[in-house]
This record gives structure tokens, sequence and C-alpha cells, in this order.
């Protein structure tokens, strides 16, 4: 996508120079008051299409809408001068970049913004905060340890909890060792005022 947004960019500013050289030649091809007016017209769209193309750079959908926008003027501009002066040197060459260059923004501005859009991630939310351990501001990452039946009993809560759990319990892993509290039954961590966790049967 991002080639092609490049590609789109790239034949967009080939089409511009184009369209704007022939406006040059047409406007120094007139005299007097129609070529002061139409060099102040081609100074004015030489700033409106630079802040336009600096858009279309980005790949920003205003960017490649103010393109369009600067094709309508300028073969409105093309119209006008064609009627004034009934010349038609340059004519036909502005109107086809014209043209070629309003089908290109007509073209992005379907594709601009849409690939640089990221999608967050997923988090997973808990309906108990009850299973783990409080998280304080500046404590560090637990690291989870390797599932080992430890000795000291078979079933594990933590000082910080309500819930007790068995030891080989993926939440069991994430209680800090000073926290851990260790029981030989159920029973003995229910009497503690502990609630059993859903892994415990």
């Amino acid at each position: 996508m991002a080639n092609e947004i490049r590609f789109g960019f790239l034949a967009a500013l080939a089409a511009g120079f184009v369209v704007f050289l022939t406006m040059i030649f047409t406007v120094f091809d007139m005299s007097g008051a129609s070529f002061l007016l139409s060099l102040a017209f081609l100074l004015g769209m030489m700033v409106f299409s630079s802040v336009a193309m600096g858009g279309a750079y980005r790949n920003k959908r205003w960017g490649w809408v103010l393109v369009m926008l600067t094709c309508l003027i300028i073969l409105l501009f093309s119209y006008v001068v064609y009627i004034i002066q009934r010349v038609a040197q340059y004519h036909t060459v502005m109107l086809a970049a014209s043209i070629i260059l309003f089908a290109i923004a007509v073209v992005n501005i379907g594709l601009a913004d849409s690939g640089r859009k990221r999608k967050s991630p997923k988090a997973t939310v808990y309906q108990s905060m009850e299973k783990v351990e409080p998280y304080y501001e500046g404590q560090a990452a637990i690291k989870a340890a390797p599932k080992k039946k430890a000795s000291k009993g078979r079933f594990v809560a933590s000082k910080m909890a309500k819930t007790f759990h068995t030891v080989n319990c993926d939440w069991a892993d994430n209680i800090k060792r000073r926290n851990k509290i260790w029981f030989a039954s159920a029973a003995s961590a229910r009497r503690a005022k502990f609630k059993a966790h859903e892994c415990v049967k």
C-alpha cells in the first residue's frame, strides 16, 4: 500500500509540474492587465498547490482533496483564458495534465491514511482483581518462574490477596516469594479466610 501511495505522489508531482509549466508559458504570452492578473493568479495557485502537495506527500486525505480542487481551478482558468485570448497553443497539454492529475488525486483519496492506521493490541480484562497481587506504580515487572511443585504444601496464597491456588496454577507463579503463604490442604486455606480459585477442584 505504501509503495502505491508513493508512486501516486510521484505521478501527481510529474503531472503538476507539466500543468504549471504550461501555465507559465500561457501567462507569459499575455500582455497588459490580463498578464498582471494571470501572474498574480499563477503565484497564488503555486502557493496553494504547494500546501496541497505537502498534504499529499504525507498521505493525508485533505491533501489529495486540495490537489483535486487545484485541478478544477486550473481547468476553469484554462477555459477563461481560452475564451478571452482565443489562444490554444498550450491548452491541450495543460488540459491533459490537469485531467491526469485530477484522476491521480481521486484514486489516492481512497488510499490516504488507510495504510498508517494501527490496531491497538487486545487486552485481557479479568473480572476480579483478587486473583492477582495489587500492582503499585514503579513496581518492577514480575517474571513468571518456571512451574515447579513446591515441597512446602499443595496450595499457595498471597498475603496481598484473598484467593488461594494450587501450586501448578498460572496465578500461583505470579505471587512473590516473600508474599507466599503455604497450605497443606484446601480446608486449612479456607480456615485462614481464603477463597478457592477456579484451579482448586
